[in-house]
């Protein structure tokens, strides 16, 4: 699951690398970071991609399957 902190961090930090580990922008609101938004973008998209992908299938109505002469 995809949490705002986690977007947060990904917009600060796009490289996946965080610039300032001791006092981090994407925690502290009262603190402004200039952002490059195509490269915020692309990781953005990325990490909600990678997400997805990872999500567990096996929980909705269209993934349960039935074995033939099954009731049911």
């Amino acid at each position: 699951m995809t949490t705002l902190s986690d977007i947060r961090r990904t917009i600060c930090c796009p490289s996946g690398t965080c610039i300032s580990p001791g006092d981090c922008y994407a925690e502290d609101r009262s603190r402004s970071q200039l952002v490059d938004i195509h490269h915020a973008a692309r990781a953005v998209h990325a990490l909600l991609v990678r997400n997805w992908r990872d999500y567990p299938r096996g929980d909705g109505p269209m993934s349960r399957s039935r074995n033939i002469g099954e009731e049911g």
